[in-house]
């Protein structure tokens, strides 16, 4: 089942969400869906184990975004993240340089075992 993709930038946030018109959480279930482990009620039968929201909330509070749902049982669901469009803070840690881009790296030729390119 295909979903719906948004995104844009707007008030120093970069936004971005998916909508499907699937089975949809049950009203109770959705407090608790960021939670480690947590499946919703209407779930059994569908492989899974309750860490991939966990994840994804975890990795979006890291650099200072939101995540939020809603949902309609029998319905569907709507997931929207907001990150900022300046870097979050660091916590403590060290100072990490990002990647090289590959557009800006200058690529040796891919050589064989025998050194000819």
């Amino acid at each position: 089942m295909a979903g719906q993709g948004h995104c844009g930038v707007a008030r120093q946030q970069v936004g971005g969400g998916d909508a499907d018109h699937g089975i949809g959480i049950p009203a109770g279930d959705v407090g608790r869906l960021f939670e480690r482990y947590y499946r919703g009620s209407n779930v059994s039968g569908i492989v899974g184990t309750g860490v991939g929201l966990y994840l994804v909330k975890m990795v979006v509070e890291v650099h200072g975004g939101a995540i939020a749902v809603e949902s309609s049982e029998g319905k569907g669901s709507k997931f929207s993240v907001r990150l900022p469009v300046k870097a979050a803070a660091k916590r403590d840690s060290p100072e990490l340089s990002p990647p090289p881009s590959a557009l800006e790296e200058e690529l040796d030729p891919v050589k064989d075992e025998a050194g000819a390119p």
